[in-house]
């Protein structure tokens, strides 16, 4: 586990924190790179890789010893897509644990995988040597050699070590890493599991805890007498290595600093590997004087330039990029801004290459604004499904600035009727679609709505409770337009009942309309299950059926509806209303807690259910007129009461069960299976009342009796207690084994 690898490493400073004699030397520092890229968020075993690393180090890392010498460096925690995204969580210091948690916390799987980039931030943190301990679950993602890179920090620092664990990788893609390790001095083991992560990482623990192995001596050669040779000329002393120099580059265009990062590749001059690869506009690297290849890839542009380092620099040497600067506008039409036409800011740019550039990516914002590769590009925006384009040049060295439009124009609706203009928009759709062909739009609900459309002619069509009327306009690029539509309908309100001269219902749950032509009107449903105690429909002239759906109760009604005529249509139910409610005894606090209740509501004949064991502590019914069975029931306590319903009724049903509540505590908070038996009058148990596995505190109700109870634990232990329950009595049983 990683604790292990940690304090295998550590080991020898736990000994001096506890007085030993191991001297600071036998103590070397590691440092934890930690794979948090998209890819560490796919589970193992059920349960997500990044999770698994973080919970070992959290469980484990309170048996640290203080002061062990610890760095952590995590990458692809914090942005998608981002390859200089790698951050030093801890340097390398005496561990403490509140900050070592903190870090760990932090982490997110998001990322890329810069493996090469992860290693020579590691190293820099390791100047005197250590251990390196790379956990990675994939390769490389960020068009770098990360093997080559191992190579160069071993050959640079000979006490420094590098270990690889492939998490849940496949062979071929072990193999990919196995040089990393090879040129980095240290070893490559593969885990596939939570287990076998914890089984590796102890392995690796125990090499990077031990010194490596001193080169091998070759064996001592006989002496043979020769003659004495002439004294050779001294060989000429080997010179000094350059010394590497502070220097910084940064990346720029003929009009100035580069905008955006840029990807960069260092190289000796004539070398085939770099010296660093990294991401942004400006780097600042310590290089041995002498000459370099430095290369610059960014979106879409690239640049570089040989350069001879001398020394030290004062300001920042410059790269260059081939490009020019590209700035686009955007309006929603002639002299109409975005703001005005309310559309928002979520815009979508693409930006073609015509001329066989390379690929920008797609950008967002108000603005496109890009640094690009000379040539001409299809620039694209998208919003609200509305969509500008237009073909530009980009010159070298050249800002280009251009406004796109997406020549849309405002279009208000409205419908009047004949006592003046719809102000609701219950029931209103409206219907508009471009008259040379292609996707309507629709919107409902709204009695008077505004669009932003493409200039161009359309057919609009209202459709208000079953009334339909079209109409045609023409939308100018800038321009509002207003169009109203007229409809000569009538107006129905529609009012229920449960019976005849009872009051109307005001409750929009008991009532459920359905609303449709009967008199061959080629329009639709105006309602449809429609909840609403007193709807307002506004209907086409002609014949219409009603159909009042309350609770059980259904009632059809035909009507006509007159031109321009408003009207009330009442409908009264065979039905009336069922209050219940439920209670131990007659004189006892109805039931509060819906576990105690279970109600069934049938009709005498068995044809109808109401309720079917609905734990409802007071339930509330429109049933249809006829005699009903109400039951209800209380854990082993039943009462059937048969009730009639006459329309209009508001009738009210008190259960009382004349029972009693049991409850029993089991003995040392066991589980057991309980049964509840009634006895007779010679107190012999009859068959089972209740029976089952309960929790250490069972509580039920029981009709009044007496009983035994009875109870047997999972591992056979007994039980019993007989007692007696009066109405309306609690009586509390705490058992003992017998």
């Amino acid at each position: 586990m990683i604790a292990t690898l940690i304090r295998a490493v550590l080991g020898a400073a736990w000994l001096l924190a506890l007085g030993a004699t191991t001297p600071a030397s036998a103590t070397p520092p590691l440092v934890l790179i930690i794979d948090a890229s998209g890819s560490m968020a796919a589970e193992l075993d059920g349960e997500p890789r990044l999770d698994i690393a973080r919970r070992v180090i959290h469980d484990e890392a309170a048996h640290w010893a203080n002061g062990a010498e610890l760095g952590l460096v995590a990458y692809g925690h914090r942005r998608k897509g981002d390859c200089a995204d790698i951050e030093t969580m801890l340097p390398v210091g005496p561990l403490d644990m509140a900050t070592l948690g903190n870090a760990l916390d932090q982490l997110r799987a998001r990322g890329k995988t810069p493996l090469s980039a992860a290693l020579v931030a590691a190293s820099g943190l390791l100047p005197d040597g250590g251990s390196i301990v790379l956990v990675s679950d994939g390769l490389e993602t960020c068009d770098a050699d990360p093997c080559a890179v191992a190579a160069s920090l071993r050959q640079a620092n000979v006490d420094l070590r590098i270990f690889v664990i492939g998490f849940g990788l496949t062979r071929p893609e072990l193999d990919t890493l196995g040089c990393i390790a090879e040129n980095g001095g240290g070893l490559l083991l593969p885990a596939d599991s939570a287990q076998s992560l914890s089984e590796t990482l102890s392995t690796v623990g125990e090499a990077a805890a031990s010194p490596p192995p001193p080169p091998t001596e070759p064996p001592p050669q006989p002496v043979v007498a020769k003659p004495m040779p002439a004294e050779p000329e001294p060989a000429p002393a080997t010179p000094a290595p350059p010394t590497p120099v502070p220097v910084d580059f940064e990346a720029v265009t003929a009009l100035g600093r580069m905008p955006a990062p840029v990807q960069w590749t260092v190289k000796p001059a004539g070398a085939d590997q770099p010296v660093y690869e990294g991401g942004g506009i400006g780097i600042a690297l310590d290089l041995p004087p002498g000459r370099y290849d430095i290369a610059l890839a960014g979106n879409n542009v690239s640049g570089g330039a040989e350069l001879e380092i001398t020394g030290p620099s004062d300001t920042p040497m410059p790269v260059p990029i081939a490009a020019g600067h590209l700035l686009v506008h955007l309006t929603a039409g002639n002299g109409l801004t975005l703001a005005q036409a309310e559309l928002g800011d979520q815009i979508a740019w693409t930006i073609a290459p015509l001329d066989a550039q390379p690929q920008t990516a797609l950008m967002t914002g108000l603005d496109a604004n890009a640094v690009l590769a000379p040539g001409r590009y299809r620039v694209t925006s998208t919003l609200a499904d509305h969509v500008a384009e237009a073909e530009v040049m980009v010159g070298e060295g050249e800002t280009t600035e251009i406004t796109l439009s997406l020549a849309l124009g405002r279009l208000t609706l409205e419908l009047m009727l004949d006592d003046g203009p719809v102000t609701s928009g219950s029931g209103l759709d409206w219907t508009i679609a471009p008259a040379t062909g292609g996707d309507p739009v629709a919107v409902a609900g709204t009695a008077r709505p505004t669009l932003m459309l493409p200039a161009g002619s359309y057919v609009v069509s209202a459709r208000l409770d079953g009334a339909t009327v079209t109409g045609e306009v023409v939308v100018a690029d800038g321009a509002a337009t207003v169009l109203t539509l007229s409809n000569a309908a009538g107006t129905v309100t529609l009012e229920a009942t449960l019976g005849p001269g009872g009051p109307v219902l005001d409750d929009w749950r008991d009532v459920v309309w359905t609303v449709s032509p009967s008199g061959g009107q080629d329009v639709g449903s105006a309602l449809t299950d429609h909840a609403e105690a007193r709807p307002v429909v506004t209907l086409v002239p002609g014949e219409w059926e009603a159909m009042l759906k309350s609770g059980a109760a259904t009632t059809t009604q035909r009507f006509t509806v007159q031109p321009g005529i408003e009207q009330t249509i009442r409908i009264a139910q065979a039905a009336g209303r069922l209050r219940l409610s439920g209670r131990l005894t007659s004189g006892s606090e109805p039931f509060s807690d819906w576990r105690d209740v279970l109600w069934t509501v049938r009709s005498a004949d068995g044809a109808t259910t109401l309720l079917d064991s609905s734990p409802d502590l007071a339930p509330v019914l429109v049933v249809p007129e006829g005699d009903w069975l109400v039951t209800l029931v209380s854990g082993g306590a039943r009462l059937e009461q048969r009730v009639t319903i006459v329309a209009g009724d508001d009738q009210s049903l008190d259960a009382a069960l004349e029972a009693g509540r049991l409850s029993a505590k089991l003995p040392d908070g066991s589980i057991a299976t309980l049964t509840i038996s009634p006895l007779d009058a010679g107190g012999n148990p009859l068959e089972p009342m209740l029976s089952g596995t309960a929790a250490p505190n069972f509580a039920t109700v029981l009709p009044a009796g007496q009983y035994l109870l009875e109870a047997t634990s999972i591992d056979g232990r007994y039980a019993s207690a007989p007692f007696e329950l009066a109405p309306g009595e609690t009586q509390q049983i705490d058992m003992t084994w017998n």
